[in-house]
């Protein structure tokens, strides 16, 4: 009995089909045939084309298509297919056979003939072989345009096959496989067999060559199965191959494939140039066996492959079905050693198995079997002998099998490798260098001339002559005034001061070194000047220098008004807070956003954008009555200012203050009547007070607006969503998108801004929508898959988060937002993945840098000890911010990893300058600290980490700084603290060891004895 594949994919397949739909989750497969070129042959120019084919227990027939050579089939037809490795194992041993059909006549009646077939081979469907985008949901297409019709020179069927998503998940496909195994042939066959110059076609329908072999199955025994068949082959002449020396032409035309260096040597033949034209016996196409290996199986397999070779029993008989008496003498085993397959990354292998004859086949002839032979001499008989004695095997002589060395050929094949190559290593993070933005490098200051020079040391020399004046005059003084009379006293004494202590005379040498400066830039003497010409430029030089000296005085005691600031200087600084206020709501820090959004007012308070902005800000962190000062102060600098009108009206709505706000929405359309915004929005207001007339007048205006412009038409209801979103406005929002179901219909857009709405006030809410969204709208929504990733991450869902911002990123058309870039690399550093989160952070610092996305980055790298890198991302974020205290923190951190004890002082100071009030962050640069022995800095880092929380951990540290201080009494207090409260460990054992130790060092034997008794 030979294996088949059944061409039909009947049987399970129907079974499957008459499933119930709902009983588990289904896929839908899509085949389509649309059209075919170049049908015609030779008898037939103009057929009549059909098509036929039959998938999951369905027959498909298209109508023939009359007299024409490219028919139009258009056939589409969509299956549903239980999402199981069922399904799976009967598509990858069953392809698809698509049929092209011609109805001839014949006769008066007609008949239907196959002239041609197209295959499909499910496996690069299933397993995304050729897919065409590299996306977890994308479209996949295992057919897609003209496909050649075998059976047909010249013929093609434009054929596609779609799956929308996979059948199975990718990770329960990496578990399972389908097995093909080919018995080729045997060689060196013993020398009965051979066919010489007798007829090969005459011994192939006498004889047939049996194989049995078991495979395991998902019960507990393993499946039997047994290979019939055989066509001996005679020798030919060598034929040497163009190709690699050795390599030879099979019989069949197909290369004989090197052999396999896993395998093993005590079972392999040394074929020489011979294999392929010596005398063998081939199984052709009934030697092929097909299995689909689900996960279990497949499991089974690979254990059983590398406990023992894997056994064939190969046996010779009569296909008559008649006695052949040397059945058991030809009756061995070949025993396959499948360590080729176990080979990492290897899914074929061809291996030779010698034949080993065990001890039955060595014995003589039975009664039965000598009476088959004794029956050839039997001269009644009616039928021809169908076989010639052989000669008896002597007592002790070789075996035919062992003379001939007779050998199996065995092809093995996996759609994927049985035991998968190990996953390459990631690429390397971008280095900091390559990712930071080409800076502009700023002019080099011109030197400071002589004339700034000398004006600036008068100043500090008057600052200084007040100084001592105080010292000597005011400080003495219960007031601060002093009395007219004594002045000239006063000057005496200062005078002569100044003169005793030296520093009249160091004055004079600065203010002359200064003067010296001037006169070399201005003032140039020749050789040839008269003495007339000499004293006159004296005259000029001292005029020049007290008119300055007359000048600073004069500004340094009536100062002018400050200087306004420079206007370049002002947008660099309002462009920054900007900056540091959106970097800070990223990351959910609203009380830095609100300082850096005033300090863009203070900066520039006459310009009613940053008012507008501050507002907004307000709005979105519900502080209502700072909002309504903003919008004010925007609204008086600029009366006509559309956002602070609308922005005004809406915060009068949330107040339930109608009236007021009617006016601000009216006076918004009056001051900007193209804006769609602000008709939309009167409109929304109109809606929600029942005003039916002024809704419809609002709307119409939206509509006319459109047309004017041109633009597609839009919901007005759509368009006032996204500006409500950014003020926190989720009644009106609501409002709003709830007309917009109740005339238009349920959308993803409605779904995703409901969602948006709802993230800051109620996330289970918001989820509600994305669900709806994602299960019966859109599951490929980028945004939303976003947002729901951001809700996760609210909720403190670290691994959920992470799949669905993976999911959004993996899209054909990736959704990618420097939020959820940052979100990410935050998750993947509290699970440990260093190297996704810095990724992450990296395309996150390329798509908008910030002080946070490049702290973020330079913490993955430091928690892959890649300290160099982290110092440098550490450095960009110091740039952005300054007066950021965390990436001081971590900076003075990575400077300690690198025994840089100046550079982490200072960092460490402008941390604590700068209001850092982490703890972990704190005990662990306490800890690094203490390994470099800088035992006084070290205690006030854990002492700052213990002020900001309870951790019993710090216990020990503090305790472990006092001891090498030497504060042994405080250290044993620290120490027992520790052992009191912190969990079972190695840092209770470390407290409890360091506190009896320290016990000892102080004579307090017994205390210690106790101790170690009480802890033991």
């Amino acid at each position: 009995m030979s294996e088949e594949a059944d061409p039909q994919q009947n049987g399970a397949a129907e079974e499957q089909a008459e499933q119930p739909q709902d009983a588990q989750p289904m896929s839908n497969i899509i085949i389509r045939v649309k059209d075919g070129k170049a049908i015609q042959t030779t008898e037939r120019p103009a057929p009549n084309s059909f098509i036929q084919f039959s998938f999951a227990g369905e027959d498909v027939q298209t109508e023939p298509v009359e007299g024409a050579t490219e028919p139009a089939f258009n056939v589409e037809k969509e299956f549903n297919l239980p999402s199981n490795e069922e399904t799976v194992g009967q598509l990858l041993t069953n392809p698809l056979k698509i049929k092209l059909m011609d109805r001839t006549p014949a006769g008066k009646a007609t008949e239907d003939v196959e002239r041609g077939v197209v295959t499909i081979n499910w496996a690069d469907l299933i397993f995304w072989k050729d897919r065409e985008e590299e996306d977890e949901y994308a479209e996949v297409v295992a057919q897609r345009g003209y496909t050649d019709v075998a059976g047909m020179e010249g013929a093609q069927l434009n054929v596609e096959i779609i799956v929308p998503e996979r059948i199975i998940p990718k990770e329960e496909l990496a578990n399972i496989n389908v097995l093909t195994i080919r018995l080729c042939s045997i060689h060196n066959v013993p020398k009965s067999w051979a066919v010489g110059d007798g007829d090969a076609s005459k011994i192939a329908e006498t004889f047939v060559q049996t194989a049995e072999f078991s495979l395991p199955s998902n019960g507990e025994q393993e499946e039997g199965l047994k290979v019939e068949g055989g066509t001996p082959i005679a020798a030919s002449a060598p034929v040497e191959s163009e190709g690699e020396e050795g390599a030879q032409q099979d019989a069949d035309g197909t290369e004989e494939a090197p052999k396999e260096s896993g395998d093993d040597s005590s079972e392999q033949q040394d074929t020489g140039p011979k294999e392929g034209t010596d005398e063998r016996v081939e199984f052709g196409e009934s030697g092929i066996v097909s299995r689909f290996l689900p996960a279990p199986v497949c499991e089974k397999f690979k254990a059983m492959a590398a406990a023992k070779p894997w056994p064939i029993k190969v046996s010779r008989s009569l296909k008559s079905g008649t006695l052949w008496p040397y059945t058991r003498r030809y009756t061995a085993d070949a025993n396959v050693s499948l360590s080729a397959i176990l080979a990492p990354g290897s899914s074929d292998a061809e291996i030779r198995a010698e034949f080993e004859v065990p001890p039955e086949a060595r014995e003589g002839l039975n009664e039965e079997e000598q009476a088959a032979i004794d029956a050839l001499g039997d001269k009644k008989a009616k039928k021809p002998a169908e076989f010639e004695p052989e000669e008896d095997l002597e007592e002790g002589s070789e075996h035919p099998y062992e003379v001939a060395k007779t050998y199996i050929r065995v092809q093995f094949s996996f759609i994927q490798p049985l035991v998968p190559r190990p996953v390459s290593p990631p690429p390397p993070l971008p280095k900091v260098s390559e990712i930071v933005p080409p800076k502009v490098v700023e002019k080099k200051k011109e030197a400071v001339r002589g004339t700034e020079k000398f004006t600036s040391e008068i100043r500090k020399i008057v600052d200084e002559l007040a100084e001592e004046f105080g010292r000597m005059f005011v400080a003495t003084q219960q007031s601060n005034t002093l009395n007219a009379e004594g002045s000239e006293e006063r000057k005496q004494s200062l005078i002569f001061h100044l003169n005793t202590s030296g520093k009249y005379f160091n004055f004079k040498e600065r203010l002359k070194t200064a003067a010296t400066t001037i006169i070399r830039e201005r003032f140039h003497r020749s050789k040839g000047m008269t003495e007339a010409e000499q004293q006159q430029q004296f005259t000029e030089v001292y005029a020049y220098l007290a008119r300055l000296l007359n000048q600073t005085l004069n500004s340094k005691f009536t100062p002018d008004a400050p200087a306004p600031l420079d206007p370049t200087k002002q947008d660099e600084q309002i462009k920054l807070c900007r900056h540091l206020a959106e970097e800070a709501e990223m990351v959910a820090n609203n009380e830095k956003a609100l300082v850096q959004r005033k300090q863009a007012c203070v900066v520039h308070a006459d310009d009613p954008e940053l008012w507008y902005e501050y507002g907004a800000l307000c709005m979105r962190v519900c502080d209502l009555p700072k909002a309504e000062e903003c919008f004010r102060e925007a609204l008086a600098l600029k009366p006509d200012h559309l956002e602070a009108l609308l922005a005004f009206g809406v915060l009068l709505v949330i107040r339930e203050k109608m009236t007021h706000a009617q006016s601000f929405f009216e006076e918004a359309t009056q001051r900007a009547p193209e804006s769609f915004l602000a008709w939309a929005l009167q409109g929304l207001f109109y809606e929600m007070e029942g005003k039916e007339g002024p809704r419809r007048n609002a709307f119409k205006q939206v509509l006319q607006l459109e047309k004017q412009e041109g633009e597609s038409k839009r919901s007005p209801y759509l368009r006032s969503a996204a500006f409500l979103i950014s003020l926190n406005a989720v009644q009106m929002l609501e409002r709003s998108l709830s007309e917009e179901i109740s005339r238009n219909g349920n959308s993803a857009e409605v779904l995703l801004l409901l969602a948006e709405g709802y993230i800051p006030v109620d996330v289970n809410r918001s989820l509600q929508y994305l669900n709806d969204l994602l299960d019966n709208l859109d599951k490929r929504n980028g945004k939303g898959l976003c947002l729901y990733g951001h809700c996760l991450f609210l909720q403190g869902k670290a691994k959920e988060s992470i799949t669905y911002y993976e999911k959004a990123l993996g899209l054909r058309n990736p959704y990618v937002h420097v939020t959820m870039l940052y979100r990410l690399g935050m998750q993947y550093l509290q699970v440990s993945k260093y190297y996704e989160a810095g990724d992450a952070f990296s395309k996150a610092c390329q798509l908008h840098p910030s002080a946070s996305t490049w702290l973020g980055l330079g913490r993955a790298h430091y928690a892959r000890a890649d300290y160099n890198q982290a110092e440098e991302a550490l450095a960009e974020a110091n740039i952005m911010d300054a007066h950021n205290g965390e990436v001081w923190g971590w900076l003075a951190l990575t400077a300690l990893r690198q025994n840089k004890i100046p550079e982490a002082d200072q960092a460490f100071k402008e941390a604590i300058k700068n209001d850092l009030e982490i703890l972990q962050l704190f005990r662990d640069i306490g800890r690094q600290y203490l390994r470099l022995g800088q035992l006084p800095v070290a205690e006030q880092s854990i002492r700052r980490a213990i002020a900001l929380g309870n951790d019993p951990a710090l216990h020990r540290l503090l305790g472990d700084v006092m001891n090498e201080r030497g504060h042994k009494e405080e250290a044993i207090d620290l120490y027992k603290k520790g052992i009191a409260e912190l969990p079972d460990g190695e840092d209770k054992k470390h407290c409890a060891k360091q506190c009896v130790a320290v016990l000892r060092q102080l004579n307090r034997i017994d205390e210690a004895a106790k101790l170690q008794q009480d802890f033991t």
